[in-house]
């Protein structure tokens, strides 16, 4: 397959209410689109958003890098995957997102050559997932509200937002709990907003109040791996690594010290699928239960995620692939299905989404 066209475009959608956490506030995604073609007309799609406060990485950025690489893929071949992995990470060390974005483009159009959904291609697994629904950050009455609508919904896992002041946090998590009982499971995301001390405080105090928690995702600031440590030794709770796991190299290092349940694998993070999948090899060979996720991502980029997670749903057991419940609209045709809770996989060829308006 020789890549003849690498173009961009700007991929914009409305949130119902807006996206909040320890790190940022969203009203609206603003993503770019990378459409990559290949000699014999087969036509791939993947998806960067810009998000700084993790990755470092901007709209300009992204277009930049996008720019920058293409005229050393136009009229390459690359017959597998890996073959175009390791040329994006030697042009772009330090793009996770841009990398992301292309090599997406690229499993796309390599499902589609091969007529099968991507999944299937991977191997097959499931062909139907069940996402969580993120609470965002906010006053205990807020989130507790937004919590029961979301199982009114039918929404049965709750990824509930938190970070900063450890008491006010508490009674978030409260209020949450009450508002739902046992009628949700209850993740936690304190997005990097604790030290140790705090976290590990604040989940004692939840298990002496005998509220379940599933997991606590990133507590502390990624390079903070003796904190994390700290937290697995002296907390009964699952500790779910986010930021603090970018690589496979990363991954490892954690799973050696044995300071981590889980790892939420993000293509945004690992720059692709194909990191993304040696990642999830790792964790499978070490017992690590993972977590799918994603960046605050449009429908190119979570169909994606979501064909991963069905390729290896042994080990990807948790799936946070909720952005498309939160668009108030959503500007691209899916053949993978958005429904609520449920995500249903594709059975065209690829990974089941594309552009409205299509040349």
């Amino acid at each position: 397959m020789r890549i003849v066209s690498i173009a961009c475009s700007i991929f914009e959608a409305p949130l119902k209410t807006p996206f909040v956490t320890a790190l940022r506030r969203v009203t609206h995604l603003r993503d770019i689109v990378v459409r990559v073609e290949t000699d014999d007309g087969i036509v791939g799609y993947g998806e960067g958003a810009p998000t700084p406060q993790i990755t470092g990485e901007t709209e300009e950025s992204i277009l930049a890098s996008v720019e920058r690489v293409k005229p050393l893929l136009l009229n390459a071949c690359f017959s597998t995957p890996e073959a175009l992995h390791k040329r994006l990470k030697a042009l772009l060390p330090h793009r996770s997102t841009a990398r992301s974005a292309i090599e997406t483009a690229y499993y796309d159009l390599w499902a589609k050559h091969h007529r099968l959904p991507l999944y299937r291609l991977l191997g097959g697994g499931t062909d139907t997932l069940e996402t969580d629904i993120t609470v965002s950050l906010g006053s205990p009455e807020k989130m507790a509200h937004d919590a029961q609508k979301a199982v009114e919904a039918g929404f049965r896992i709750l990824k509930v937002k938190i970070g900063g002041d450890a008491n006010a946090d508490f009674e978030r998590i409260v209020a949450v709990y009450r508002s739902v009982g046992d009628t949700a499971f209850l993740r936690l995301d304190a997005n990097q907003g604790w030290d140790a001390a705090s976290c590990i405080s604040l989940l004692h105090r939840l298990e002496q109040s005998k509220i379940p928690i599933e997991c606590i995702e990133q507590p502390v600031a990624a390079d903070d791996i003796e904190g994390m440590c700290r937290i697995k030794r002296e907390s009964a709770v699952a500790l779910l690594a986010d930021e603090s796991v970018f690589s496979v190299q990363q991954a490892r290092h954690l799973i050696e010290k044995e300071c981590v349940d889980m790892i939420n694998v993000k293509l945004a993070k690992t720059g692709g699928p194909y990191e993304a999948i040696e990642i999830i090899e790792l964790c499978r060979e070490h017992g690590i239960v993972c977590m799918m996720g994603c960046m605050l991502e449009g429908p190119f980029a979570v169909a994606a995620a979501a064909h991963l997670a069905a390729a290896y749903p042994e080990t990807v057991r948790l799936i946070d692939l909720d952005v498309p419940s939160l668009l108030a609209k959503c500007p691209a045709h899916t053949d993978i299905v958005f429904d609520g809770a449920h995500i249903r996989m594709n059975q065209t060829a690829g990974i089941g989404v594309k552009p409205l308006s299509i040349e």
